[in-house]
C-alpha cells in the first residue's frame, strides 16, 4: 500500500464536506492524503482499510467540530468509530511520534441578528451536560475516555472556518511538512490562490 502524507479522520454524518474541501485543497497542494472516500477499494472491509491507511500515513488529521464529539460520552457502551482512530492515533503518539496528531478544530456558524457569525470551536472539555467520562471506552482498555480527549486536545490544534479552508492551509502545510508529497508541494501562496475562488468571504468570530 502506497504511503500518505496525512489520515483525514472524521465523522461521517456531520463533517465529510469540510472534509472533503480539505482533501482536495491539499491534494492540489501536492498532498497524498488517505481519506476513505478516495481511498478504500469498493468492497474492502472498512476497518481493514482505515487501519492499513493510518498505519501508512505520517500525520494524523483530526478533523474535530462539535457535532464530532456526539456519541463520545456513550462510547463506554456503544463502539465509536472515531473514537477507535483517536485512540489508535494516540496509541502512535505514546510511542514517540509525538507530531503525529494534528487536530483540525472545525467552527461552526451562528444566525446572530441577522449576521453569520463563526463561533471557534471550544468543546476540550466535553458537550455542554456531558462532560468526558472516566471510563473504558468498548475499544480501548489502556486508558479512560477522559484520558483519551485530554490527550488529544494536549495536542496544539489549528483552528479551521469551515467556509473557508484556505485560510488555514498555510499552518495545515506547515504541520504536515514534506512528508508523503507527490511532485513536490507547492508555495503556501499558490495553493490558497487556487482555492480562494471557492471560499467564501471569513466571517466576524464570537
Amino acid at each position: 500500500m502506497e504511503q500518505f502524507g496525512g489520515f483525514l479522520s472524521y465523522r461521517v454524518w456531520s463533517d465529510t464536506d469540510v472534509t472533503e474541501k480539505c482533501f482536495y485543497a491539499l491534494e492540489r497542494a501536492g498532498y497524498k492524503i488517505f481519506w476513505d472516500k478516495a481511498c478504500l477499494q469498493p468492497g474492502a472491509p472498512w476497518e481493514q482499510g482505515f487501519v492499513e491507511g493510518l498505519s501508512k500515513s505520517s500525520r494524523f488529521l483530526a478533523v474535530i467540530s462539535e457535532k464530532t464529539l456526539e456519541g463520545i460520552a456513550e462510547a463506554d457502551k456503544k463502539q465509536d468509530n472515531v473514537l477507535k482512530e483517536w485512540e489508535i492515533a494516540i496509541d502512535r503518539v505514546e510511542q514517540g511520534e509525538t507530531t503525529f496528531i494534528i487536530p483540525l478544530l472545525v467552527g461552526e456558524y451562528l444566525e446572530v441578528d441577522g449576521n453569520s457569525l463563526l463561533k471557534k470551536f471550544n468543546a476540550f472539555g466535553g458537550l455542554p451536560g456531558k462532560p468526558w467520562p472516566d471510563t473504558y471506552s468498548t475499544t480501548n482498555k489502556k486508558r479512560t475516555i477522559k484520558q483519551t480527549m485530554q490527550a488529544l486536545f494536549a495536542v496544539q490544534g489549528i483552528h479551521v472556518d469551515p467556509r473557508n479552508i484556505a485560510g488555514s492551509l498555510p499552518q495545515i502545510q506547515q504541520a504536515l511538512g514534506t512528508a508523503g508529497t507527490s511532485g513536490g508541494v507547492k508555495d503556501e501562496r499558490e495553493t490558497i490562490e487556487e482555492t480562494m475562488p471557492n471560499a467564501e468571504p471569513a466571517a466576524p468570530n464570537i
